[in-house]
């Protein structure tokens, strides 16, 4: 359920955001930044998958051994569909859809289980050391009732039901505006509430979710180098550089 990579001593470290099946977009970001698969790794912040044309594709990235990622709710939603009753799949499956799961069941059941069985096995947090920080890469958000993060990891290895609830689709920091800093780690990054930058620093957790997927104004991909904190976005064929810490 939680993972802990070593530090990365001979090549680069980037967390991308809630990818939605935007894979071109993706690969762009990559080729941008001189991405180097042997020595170079990518954690996502999870949701991998739907809306964007390519969920199949962005999940298939499980496959690469240099490519992470955390559990998030649209994968939690595969896997809930999978574990229902044939009595309760209709009801998962309207709901999935209308979260842009159409493609799911467009695939053939063999299929269908090859996904289930590459998500299975998804973290729901994932920690990693770089430039001097430590880094929790989770989808959605640490409730705001705890302000210690070591206190939110024996709630999920607990398997506490509000911690889990959080991790994936909690929104409460955000809409609530919270500076409030977790202690014990020094930045969480997430993704699930989609956002405009600058405005994506709540205390010290911040959110890499520019609504990739969905074809509006303002829609990106978000990627960010932990070594220097630069945030490349991936917005309608340009990619736009935020550099250094400055933002956070």
């Amino acid at each position: 359920m939680i993972i802990s990579l070593k530090e990365n001593k001979v090549g680069r470290d980037f967390v991308v955001g809630d990818l939605h099946g935007s894979y071109e977009a993706f690969n762009a970001l990559l080729q941008h930044v001189g991405f180097d698969e042997h020595h170079d790794r990518v954690i996502a912040v999870g949701d991998l998958i739907d809306r964007g044309k390519d969920s199949l594709l962005c999940l298939e990235l499980l496959h690469s051994e240099w490519f992470y990622s955390v559990r998030g709710n649209h994968e939690g939603l595969m896997q809930e569909w999978d574990l229902a009753t044939t009595e309760q799949r209709h009801s998962i499956e309207q709901r999935w859809c209308e979260e842009g799961g159409e493609w799911f069941f467009s695939l053939p059941p063999e299929q269908q289980s090859r996904c289930v069985r590459l998500i299975e096995q998804l973290p729901m947090v994932v920690i990693v050391e770089s430039g001097g920080y430590q880094y929790a890469i989770l989808h959605a958000e640490i409730p705001p009732e705890v302000d210690d993060f070591h206190d939110f990891i024996d709630r999920l290895i607990e398997v506490d039901r509000q911690a889990v609830s959080s991790c994936l689709w909690g929104r409460r920091r955000k809409l609530a505006r919270s500076t409030t800093v977790v202690s014990g780690i020094d930045y969480i990054l997430a993704g699930h509430s989609p956002s405009q930058f600058p405005k994506i620093s709540y205390g010290n957790s911040l959110i890499l979710d520019f609504g990739a997927g969905v074809e509006c104004y303002g829609s990106a991909l978000g990627l960010m180098e932990l070594s220097t904190q630069h945030l490349y976005l991936h917005r309608q064929g340009e990619i736009i550089l935020h550099e250094g810490a400055a933002f956070l």
